[in-house]
């Protein structure tokens, strides 16, 4: 017996001669079904793995929150100790700052002196009052 595909396009072999009868409409059908049932099981299987997508991502959102929770009263023990280090630092930073400054006036202390001299040249001596006293 000898097979021939059938002159449409998309159905299955039959017999050469026949005509299509109920068996090869079935197996067209079947066929037609196959495709439909693959593209909704890959509808159903994209869905699927998107929803997957989206309960891992808020899995992942809700363990970072729980860690940062976890975790803040330590941040702010470390913040409180930085804080109070700085506290116990602060009059040293001071006096060194206040060292490097004047050493960096250094030079400056000729000119200072000569200032001063002139202040003290022509400084008026006579206190001044700011209200009218009675002389007696």
């Amino acid at each position: 017996m000898r097979l021939k595909p059938w002159r449409a396009a998309g159905r299955k072999y039959v017999r050469a001669g026949a005509r299509p009868g109920r068996r090869a409409v079935r197996a067209w059908r079947s066929g037609h079904r196959l495709k439909e049932d693959s593209v909704i099981s890959l509808l159903v299987f994209g869905a699927l793995m998107f929803a997957g997508l989206i309960v891992f991502g808020v899995l992942a959102a809700v363990i970072g929150l729980a860690g940062f929770v976890i975790t803040l009263p330590f941040r702010i023990l470390g913040w409180t100790l930085r804080l109070l280090g700085l506290l116990i630092a602060l009059p040293f930073l001071l006096l060194a700052c206040a060292l490097t400054f004047g050493a960096a006036l250094l030079p400056l202390a000729p000119l200072a002196l000569v200032a001063w001299f002139f202040w003290w040249l022509f400084h008026d001596r006579k206190p001044r009052h700011s209200q009218p006293s009675v002389i007696s």
